[in-house]
C-alpha cells in the first residue's frame, strides 16, 4: 500500500542491543508485484471459440504475493498468487496454463464464482495445469487464482487461456439421426 513518488526510509539497527557493532553484511531487494497479485486487478481473459487457444494472456508469479485467500479444500503454496478472470460463454470451458517456464512448474489454479472479489464463491480446485469446468452460468463472471505448488520465491512464467468445447454433431441425439442409405 505504499504512494508511488513518495520516498521511505527504511532504518536497521542491531538487536538485541541497539547500536552495537554487527558484523556481517546483507543485502535488500525490493519486490515489484505483478499489477494482478490482488484479486481486485484481476485482467479479464478472452474466451477462446475452441480448445486451440488462439489467444492467451502471458503471466508470471515473479515478486508475487499471498493474498490471504483461505484455501478451503485446495493445496499448494499461494504465497505467490495471481489472479484472472473471464466471464462464461459457455456452461462447459477449459481453464489451461502453458509454456510453463521457471524455478517451478507444478501450478495450481483455484477457482471462484462471483460478481467481485468481495463474494467470492469456491467452485473447484485443479492441480493439474488444465481444468475442464462444467455446470458454469453463461454470463456470470468466474475468478482463477494461479500459483506455484512450492512455496518460496519463484521465477515462473505461463501462459493462460480459456477455451470452449465445441459444439456435438446434429446427430448427438435420437432426434438428429442422420438416415442412412441402404446398399
Amino acid at each position: 500500500n505504499l504512494t508511488a513518488g513518495v520516498t521511505y526510509y527504511l532504518w536497521f539497527d542491531t538487536w538485541p542491543t541497539p547500536n552495537s557493532p554487527c558484523p556481517g553484511t546483507f543485502s535488500i531487494r525490493l519486490l515489484n508485484p505483478p499489477a494482478n497479485d490482488v484479486c481486485a486487478n484481476a485482467p479479464t481473459l478472452t474466451v477462446n471459440p475452441d480448445y486451440l487457444c488462439g489467444s492467451v494472456t502471458p503471466g508470471t508469479v515473479v515478486d508475487a504475493m499471498a493474498s490471504g485467500n483461505a484455501l478451503g479444500s485446495c493445496f499448494g503454496g499461494p504465497d505467490d498468487d495471481v489472479w484472472y478472470s473471464f466471464v462464461a460463454t459457455n456452461t462447459a470451458h477449459r481453464v489451461s496454463l502453458t509454456n510453463i517456464a521457471g524455478s517451478v512448474t507444478d501450478m495450481y489454479m483455484k477457482i471462484y464464482s462471483g460478481a467481485d472479489c468481495g463474494s467470492l464463491v469456491d467452485v473447484a480446485c485443479s492441480d493439474p495445469e488444465t481444468w475442464n469446468g462444467t455446470g458454469l452460468t453463461v454470463g456470470a463472471r468466474y475468478y482463477v487464482r494461479v500459483y506455484t505448488y512450492a512455496t518460496g520465491a519463484q521465477t515462473t512464467t505461463f501462459n493462460i487461456c480459456v477455451g470452449t468445447p465445441p459444439p456435438p454433431p446434429a446427430n448427438d441425439n435420437c432426434a438428429g439421426a442422420v438416415t442412412l442409405a441402404v446398399s
